[in-house]
């Protein structure tokens, strides 16, 4: 079969992550790529032989492409994903899928209306570790899924970027609140979040510095998730990424840095292999455009990620349980 062509909008950090792993894939070939900065979108689209564009509707109109990679700003998902759609193309669409509800049902809407295959890019179920976890939960392994206790935390350098455009709970939360329900198979009914908001609003951002999130499940399973963005630069991994899950049976742990992913069950301690996860999130993808499979992240999962980000950013701002 002849590789699929593929595009990206968007070639800040995330995008040209996308665009090396189409690069590595030997089913794909990026023709093009589209960014509103153009020498961004020439270095990137001449680094891997593609064609530079500053909007996405000519790029639509003019490159072969079958597929797409939208890795916009989270605001701006919108308007380029409807454009692929509309013009027949399939998305990739990195998350969180929106900002608000309204606009992630807009995006679900446009893929059905389409018939075009929707993967919102939760990057975290494509992490082998993560998926490890979840494999043995449903097998039994583990047990019944008591509690978990996942851990993101970015250096403080984050919001030179950034800049307080948006929440930490929606740029770093929603990973693991998507993970989670993912995870556990069942609806939150609550969510409570405390916060503290003093570095990044001394220096003129308005964004919480850290967060801790409690959840409730309809499954009678309990969650803790800790974000936050205030490691000092000069901290040696620029990260702290963990998770911890309680089974009846059994528990794991995955810590990211270093890369490592532990199981303890009646058997004892084992440690498990790993992978990549943005090579493992493209290659779904493009079997999901190729091989016509469902996507693993759908329109609608991801929705609920955002509402549950979205109850716990309400959480946060009102010092209240917010039921769901």
């Amino acid at each position: 079969m002849e590789p699929t062509k593929v595009a990206v909008v968007g070639v800040g950090m995330m995008g040209e992550q996308h665009a090396a792993a189409y690069a590595r894939n030997s089913l794909a070939r990026l023709e093009a790529v589209v960014d509103l900065k153009e020498e961004l979108a020439h270095r990137v689209a001449e680094r891997f032989g593609a064609q530079a564009f500053t909007d996405t509707h000519e790029m639509l109109q003019t490159a072969d492409v079958e597929a797409v990679s939208v890795c916009t700003n989270d605001e701006r998902h919108v308007e380029p994903a409807l454009a692929c759609f509309e013009a027949g193309r399939h998305v990739l669409l990195e998350k969180p899928i929106a900002t608000t509800l309204d606009d992630a049902d807009k995006i679900i809407l446009g893929a059905e209306r389409a018939g075009g295959r929707l993967l919102v890019g939760h990057i975290v179920r494509f992490d082998a570790r993560y998926a490890q976890v979840k494999a043995r939960l449903d097998r039994g392994d583990l047990g019944e899924l008591e509690a978990a206790f996942a851990r993101r935390l970015n250096n403080i350098g984050s919001q030179d970027v950034l800049r307080g455009r948006v929440s930490v709970l929606s740029f770093l939360g929603v990973h693991d609140f998507d993970y989670l329900l993912w995870l556990s198979g069942s609806r939150p009914v609550r969510v409570h979040t405390e916060s503290v908001a003093r570095v990044h609003k001394a220096a003129g951002y308005p964004v919480e510095d850290h967060t801790f999130t409690l959840i409730r499940f309809a499954s009678g399973a309990i969650a803790c998730v800790e974000v936050g963005w205030v490691l000092p630069d000069v901290h040696p991994r620029r990260a702290d990424i963990k998770l911890e899950v309680i089974g009846t049976r059994g528990m794991a742990q995955v810590d990211l840095v270093p890369n490592e992913l532990a199981f303890c069950t009646e058997r004892g301690w084992e440690v498990a292999p790993v992978g990549h996860a943005i090579d493992a999130e493209v290659g779904h993808f493009l079997d999901c455009v190729r091989k016509g499979q469902q996507p693993l992240v759908t329109g609608q999962e991801a929705r609920e990620a955002l509402r549950l980000s979205l109850a716990a950013q309400e959480s946060a701002e009102t010092g209240r349980i917010v039921e769901l």
